[in-house]
């Protein structure tokens, strides 16, 4: 997982394709910028794409592995609100999924627990991994609502 600095480094990149005045380019994500500070090749690339995918699956640690799902974040203070949650939507394994991440006092945290409605999940090593078929047997119209709460 990357180090909780590295959020930091994502938003720094997207503060830097976002001031135009520097960039000169729409906002979105480019291949890389020029020495200027100007971003060349927008929308030609999939940074954009490779920016999400970096910021899901290694500061929010949402990912699957070996086809189950496994939640171990690397988040700051920066990404939660004044209630100490933050929380992501995505699709996973045919299902909508909800994921709440809540903080004790330290957002860095490893996970120390784990939710699904009133299913507790596995944890260890300060990771969630939910089998594949735990989420594949739930039929809802309705999101599943992950919540997960970060050690003390």
């Amino acid at each position: 997982a990357l180090p909780v600095a590295d959020g930091q480094v994502l938003d720094a990149l997207l503060q830097a394709a976002m001031d135009f005045e520097t960039s000169r380019m729409y906002p979105g994500l480019p291949e890389y910028f020029n020495g200027e500070g100007r971003g060349l090749y927008p929308y030609l690339t999939g940074a954009a794409s490779w920016y999400l995918m970096t910021l899901l699956c290694q500061v929010y640690g949402i990912r699957g592995e070996w086809g189950d799902l496994c939640i171990a974040p690397a988040l700051d203070q920066s990404v939660f609100d004044e209630n100490r949650q933050t929380g992501v939507h995505l699709t996973f394994a045919g299902q909508t999924l909800h994921v709440v991440i809540q903080h004790q006092g330290n957002p860095g945290a490893p996970v120390e627990s784990a939710w699904m409605g009133d299913t507790a999940l596995p944890v260890a090593d300060g990771q969630v991994r939910i089998a594949r078929s735990l989420l594949t047997s739930k039929s809802s119209a309705a999101p599943l609502e992950i919540r997960v709460l970060l050690a003390n």
